[in-house]
């Protein structure tokens, strides 16, 4: 994977964008064709001036400036919800000659090959119980003032073992900010015992480890408490594991705690 937490405008000549962007169109490829009946937005948002588009509602049929097609039209997201569209696809979301179900079922075996447990078969056989997962949710006002952008926030469990790390880029300068660090890696390399705890006992646990770190672009700390409007909480999931390959854990809704700022 390719770090890029500190860019403002990413290079389009550099190998490692192209990759980056790349990967990113092949996760979204993945996804329309396992989520195949919600591939593309319905909603109307609001969004700001860009390449000539003036700043109100965002909707699917918005001109994606300055992308035109060979017609001279600029494209929308609507007309380009597929891949098609464009005379290529990926590795395991090959979709002619199959119904969409049929798709979505291949690449969810090939999401979990690719992503998921190690050892696939003992994951399945434990498909017939419920188990926890827990996860540092992360909010923030980009335009706070004391919110270095660009910048990123890191999650610590016992000091220095890093869970994971939300990269704020230099724009936009406003608007919520959001991220969900999973932390059973950290827990499992913390040696911390969590499996058959109330979930109560387990945050208690986590409240107390956990290290919020805030660095600018230079990588200077900047104190966590001097951001106003940044709030952290431990949320923990209920979930039942995956009985075959070409499935997904079932996820209930998390219950959150706050974690105080130190």
């Amino acid at each position: 994977m390719v770090k890029v937490p500190y860019i403002q405008v990413t290079c389009t000549d550099k190998k490692d964008s192209w990759l980056h962007h790349a990967n990113v169109d092949r996760h979204f490829a993945m996804w329309q064709a396992i989520y195949h009946t919600k591939a593309m937005f319905t909603s109307s948002q609001s969004g700001m001036a860009l390449f000539g588009t003036a700043a109100g509602p965002v909707t699917a049929d918005t001109p994606l400036k300055p992308f035109l097609d060979d017609k001279n039209e600029f494209w929308t997201s609507k007309r380009s919800t597929s891949t098609r569209a464009f005379g290529y696809t990926y590795p395991g979301v090959e979709d002619w000659g199959t119904t969409p179900e049929e798709l979505a079922k291949r690449v969810m075996a090939e999401v979990n090959r690719l992503y998921g447990p190690k050892a696939k078969a003992a994951a399945i056989s434990a498909g017939d119980g419920q188990r926890k997962e827990y996860s540092a949710e992360i909010k923030v006002d980009r335009a706070d003032s004391a919110l270095p952008l660009p910048g990123r926030i890191e999650v610590y469990l016992n000091n220095n073992t890093l869970a994971g790390e939300y990269s704020l880029l230099g724009m936009p300068k406003a608007g919520d900010g959001f991220a969900s660090i999973p932390l059973q890696l950290a827990m499992e390399e913390s040696r911390l015992d969590y499996v058959g705890k109330p979930a109560a006992d387990v945050v208690a646990v986590l409240k107390e480890r956990i290290r919020i770190v805030v660095k600018n672009d230079t990588g200077a700390n900047v104190a966590p408490t001097a951001i106003r409007s940044l709030e952290v909480q431990i949320q923990d999931w209920d979930y039942t594991p995956a009985k075959a390959d070409d499935q997904f854990p079932a996820y209930s809704a998390g219950k959150k705690w706050p974690v105080t700022l130190k």
